[in-house]
């Protein structure tokens, strides 16, 4: 197959940059999603010649503004299940930030970050946003109970996730088509939910009907494009 573009969205950005142990008080942070983000970037950066990563800006800014939300939540949830720590958690917190805005800095670099006309953006988000009325109106047997829908309804509007794939929409359109994928945890826009074993995928399955992309969790993007996590 031809080199595929791939994107990742905040839920992949953030949780790859945030691993850090700190020896000196034998604790480690991580978030939950790191290791399975991580073999993405790895692929990334061996086929970064071929410019197959890229970055859209609404993932880089969006990144950039809850990484330290994000890492104090992480810590809260670490010092609760482990006593003694809390003295130390502005220490931990400093150092934990410092380390991962570098790490996420470090990532964006392997990523293709290419300027995009905002009047196109804007026009391809407002188709977005009409997909994202039609579904949040659809009824009908198949989708009654749609666990990824009902949760995507909940959520809307999703102004930042509309923003990603817009973008996404235009840069595919700029380099005229191709094998795009959005690489996401985001059960609520991008990717299936699978509850009790059922897969729930009526947002995916309309944002690859409506423009041709491919939305999956960093394993299923690798998975498309022939690669494995133990390569």
């Amino acid at each position: 197959m031809n080199d595929p573009y791939i994107i990742p969205d905040t839920s992949v950005l953030v949780p790859a940059s945030i691993s850090l142990y700190i020896p000196e008080f034998q604790t480690k942070i991580e978030h939950e999603f790191h290791a399975p983000s991580t073999p993405l970037f790895d692929l990334l950066a061996e086929r970064y010649p071929q410019k197959i990563g890229c970055l859209v800006r609404k993932a880089k800014t969006e990144s950039d503004s809850i990484l330290n939300r994000t890492i104090d939540q992480i810590i809260s949830a670490h010092l609760s299940a482990h006593p003694g720590l809390e003295n130390l958690e502005q220490d931990i917190f400093s150092k934990t930030a410092v380390e991962s805005k570098l790490r996420l800095k470090n990532l964006t670099r392997l990523l293709d970050a290419r300027d995009l006309d905002e009047d196109r953006v804007k026009a391809n988000l407002a188709v977005v946003e009409a997909m994202s009325a039609d579904l949040v109106k659809r009824r009908g047997k198949s989708n009654k109970g749609d666990k990824q829908l009902s949760k995507f309804r909940k959520n809307h509007p999703n102004s930042c996730d509309e923003r990603i794939l817009a973008e996404t929409i235009t840069l595919k359109q700029d380099v005229g088509g191709g094998d795009f994928m959005i690489a996401s945890f985001d059960g609520g826009f991008f990717v299936p939910r699978t509850v009790s074993g059922r897969v729930f995928d009526a947002v995916t399955m309309e944002i690859w009907k409506r423009f041709g992309i491919f939305c999956g969790r960093p394993a299923e993007v690798l998975a498309r494009c022939g690669w494995s996590q133990g390569r």
